[in-house]
């Protein structure tokens, strides 16, 4: 069985459509996720969590009542958490950080779920077929799937580049965090970098627990291609629309509120970053 798992943020966004999206609604993302999941059919999804990042004076009070009236037809249970941000040494985990929590929580837990399916949420699967070439993927060789793997270059070693959805395996998971008691591995902070600079050290080492045991990274451009929002990217618009992988294959996951024929190809734009 399956945690259907979304890390949410009610602070500012990159993208200034998503800021709008979020004035006007502040629970715009979380919808979207939760009209996904209403008419779920496959019946391998357990339960949806939704992890809350939380800023200093976040409006608990209005998101309890939120997921308190939240009922699914396709009958998956809904739970949430909310979460610091930031960890006891002052580093920004992030999406990262929310993950880990809930993985931590059902390990702890002992409970029956198998696969972790992890969202940004603001990145959503274009309908109900697409989770099975993620869970297909993730296997007890090949316990953490993601939507894009950056081959290495001049500025970072190999990584999980593409946030918006990672699959991983629970019992693979357990094995590490016995070992570690986090499954995701997390960076101390330098202190004469930024939290975003931080942030971005969590992202490209965040796997190290599974490659130092000799496990690969994995996504799932062998057969499809995934779509991704970049915002303020240097030398390029405030919202750059690309899609890994090979266009000409079925598109799992996108940014919420944009669509394929939109995408740009980011080997021809950042032939230094990404290469195939």
């Amino acid at each position: 069985m399956i945690n259907y798992v979304v890390c949410c943020w009610f602070g500012p966004r990159g993208s200034k459509k998503y800021s709008a999206l979020i004035e006007g609604d502040k629970f715009y993302f979380i919808n979207q996720h939760l009209e996904f999941l209403n008419i779920y059919s496959k019946g391998d999804i357990e339960k949806a969590t939704f992890v809350v990042n939380s800023r200093p004076d976040e409006d608990t009070e209005t998101i309890e009542k939120f997921f308190s009236e939240v009922k699914l037809d396709s009958g998956i249970k809904v739970d949430y958490l909310f979460r610091d941000n930031k960890d006891s040494n002052g580093l920004v985990r992030g999406s990262y950080g929310a993950w880990n929590d809930v993985m931590v929580k059902d390990i702890t837990a002992d409970t029956n779920i198998e696969k972790f399916l992890m969202f940004e949420d603001d990145y959503i699967l274009v309908n109900e077929d697409c989770v099975y070439p993620y869970i297909e993927r993730c296997t007890k060789d090949s316990p953490l799937v993601c939507s894009y793997v950056m081959k290495p270059n001049q500025w970072c070693i190999e990584h999980l580049s593409h946030a918006g959805l990672v699959c991983v395996d629970k019992m693979i998971a357990k094995k590490i965090y016995d070992e570690h008691k986090e499954v995701l591995y997390f960076e101390q902070p330098n202190p004469s970098l930024s939290d975003y600079s931080n942030i971005c050290n969590v992202q490209v080492y965040c796997h190290k627990h599974f490659t130092n045991k000799g496990y690969k990274l994995v996504d799932v451009l062998d057969e499809y291609s995934t779509g991704y929002l970049y915002c303020n990217q240097p030398g390029f618009s405030e919202e750059l629309l690309v899609v890994f992988g090979d266009s000409q294959n079925a598109t799992l996951v996108i940014p919420i509120g944009y669509k394929d024929y939109e995408y740009e190809d980011p080997y021809a734009l950042m032939p230094n970053i990404h290469t195939r």
